[in-house]
């Protein structure tokens, strides 16, 4: 019986390993009725925000490096009346009390296909208003 390199082996479970890995799950906008900005809030700084078709792409940096971070973007769902309509995001970090000093920069992307503007309007273009950032995001 021939041996097979190590190397090879190696390649061959690496390849099936690739193969089954899950798929990231990008998570959604949350929508609460009277939703009020966390007051314990971890300080973070929004680098950038880009919007492509319903992914909202943000840069954000905060410190830390020992421990992940957690971030939820939330809005209550209530539509500034302007044309077009506006709608206010906040952004919540929960820094799992990393008290580390390294200053760390991460790439968030939202699924903000729930923001859309309700009813026979639904195809009208939503302006997001993320607070923190000084921006308006088309």
């Amino acid at each position: 019986m021939k041996k097979i390199p190590f190397i090879l082996m190696f390649v061959i479970s690496g390849c099936s390993l690739t193969k089954n890995s899950p798929k990231k799950v990008i998570p959604s906008l949350i929508i609460q009725d009277n939703y009020l900005p966390a007051k314990d809030n971890a300080a973070f700084t929004i680098m950038s925000a880009d919007l492509k078709k319903d992914n909202l792409t943000l840069i954000v940096q905060y410190g830390g490096g020992c421990k992940e971070h957690e971030f939820k973007l939330f809005t209550s769902g209530l539509f500034q009346k302007k044309s077009p309509p506006r709608l206010k995001l906040f952004l919540e970090h929960n820094f799992n009390e990393d008290f580390c000093k390294k200053l760390v920069m991460d790439t968030l992307i939202f699924n903000v296909t729930n923001g859309r503007y309700p009813g026979e309007e639904s195809k009208y273009k939503v302006e997001f208003e993320l607070d923190k950032f000084n921006e308006i995001i088309q």
